[in-house]
């Protein structure tokens, strides 16, 4: 019962239009409908920001803990493991996790490479082990219980864009020039038109991270951002096209965390 009105909630047309302008803003009618369908086959919920949409790249993105729900409420599942290798300066080589399943013989086994994952950022860096383990976590989940049509953070490259490991060329960082910019973005940019409107925009940023990251974690990162692409301490001394680089790098860095869901108070436990 409790999953035919989880279901059916998405008929609700009073809800379909909260979703359409909160988690899935920007999508057409036939982007909205595929993302319904979407969370009606995977059972992710866009209430709990287990899955959203980015509608300037038509990406359907969820997270990690949406996974671990579905699979924790799947009749067949029976267990989760996450171990994590390090070499003797205690830094992470790689996450192993293994999922079982009662209808089947064998686990899924997955290992992620914290070389081919890590980013330059606080909450990397103060959490390698249990970062690398969710990316470990995201993979074995997925594959587990068919988890198809999403895109996880673990899959996107710092700027959002798909990537293929195998292929992808030198990441080269982004000009306020370069098309396309996200019209989250572009909105942020259009109202900073005086160092009054730059500095309120800057402390919406850094609130959200804070939300996100944890006091900690956002504090550090903010600052690390302003200090890389601006130069200075303060978003009042930041000039206009410093300004716009440097809050589409903080944009970028809440989304991603958002997407990871990891903060100072909320760090997943990753078995030794």
């Amino acid at each position: 019962m409790t999953q035919k009105i989880a279901v059916n909630r998405f008929d609700d047309p009073a809800l379909v239009k909260v979703i359409k302008e909160t988690v899935c803003k920007g999508a057409t009618d036939p982007q909205l409908q595929m993302f319904l369908q979407v969370c009606k086959r995977t059972g992710l919920d866009p209430f709990l920001k287990e899955i959203w949409f980015i509608a300037e790249k038509s990406i359907i993105m969820a997270a990690r803990d949406g996974y671990l729900r579905v699979a924790n409420e799947h009749p067949m599942y029976d267990g989760i493991e996450t171990r994590v290798e390090r070499d003797d300066k205690g830094v992470p080589i790689k996450a192993v996790c293994t999922v079982w399943r009662k209808d089947r013989t064998h686990p899924t086994i997955c290992e992620a490479y914290y070389s081919e994952y890590k980013a330059a950022s606080p909450v990397w860096t103060k959490y390698p082990s249990a970062m690398i383990g969710k990316v470990a976590e995201v993979l074995a989940l997925k594959r587990s219980f068919a988890i198809n049509g999403v895109v996880s953070e673990e899959e996107m490259d710092a700027t959002n864009h798909p990537v293929s490991r195998a292929t992808a060329a030198p990441t080269v960082q982004p000009t306020i020039e370069a098309p396309p910019v996200p019209e989250e973005v572009q909105r942020m940019w259009d109202h900073m038109t005086s160092t009054a409107t730059v500095c309120e925009v800057f402390n919406q940023l850094y609130t959200r991270m804070v939300e996100v990251m944890g006091a900690a974690a956002g504090n550090a990162e903010y600052s690390r951002i302003l200090n890389t692409t601006g130069g200075v301490n303060a978003p009042n001394l930041l000039k206009q096209k410093a300004a716009r680089v440097t809050s589409q790098r903080m944009w970028e860095s809440i989304k991603q965390a958002e997407a990871l869901g990891i903060s100072d108070a909320d760090v997943p436990e990753v078995i030794e």
